[in-house]
């Protein structure tokens, strides 16, 4: 996981830095790259696909520990099947969850008071108003 600010940095010029610095890494045998975009969402890139998926809106109070937050929600959808990533349907739904979680996490104060339980975060993500499928690139 990296933030579209740092593939700027390792891929100066490049129009689509995420994207650019994705490739290299899925080259050099990454199987999944994952590139923040802040508040705007996400971008999941594996050999095969690249998923994009948006943030939810929030009224956030502090972003400290959001990136921890995305990636420890993708590491959670990786444990729990590993095969998460090869299934569009199923990776489109890891990647939009993981955005949520982030975006929830930014709404309290601090890193880790921020990160919520399971259950706390699916009455979190059950009152979101439904929200069209993320773009699929």
């Amino acid at each position: 996981k990296l933030s579209a600010v740092e593939a700027a940095f390792l891929a100066p010029g490049e129009d689509h830095a995420g994207a650019a610095v994705a490739i290299r890494l899925l080259a050099k045998g990454a199987t999944l790259v994952v590139v923040s975009r802040g508040a705007t969402g996400a971008d999941a890139h594996t050999e095969e696909d690249v998923f994009t998926a948006s943030a939810p809106v929030v009224r956030a109070v502090d972003t400290t520990g959001a990136g921890d937050a995305l990636c420890g929600a993708v590491l959670a959808a990786t444990l729990e099947d590993p095969s998460v990533w090869s299934d569009p349907g199923r990776a489109q739904r890891a990647l939009t969850r993981a955005c949520a979680y982030a975006a929830l996490s930014t709404t309290a104060r601090g890193a880790i008071p921020s990160y919520v339980s399971a259950a706390d975060f699916d009455s979190f993500e059950a009152s979101l108003p439904t929200r069209e499928h993320p773009r699929r690139m």
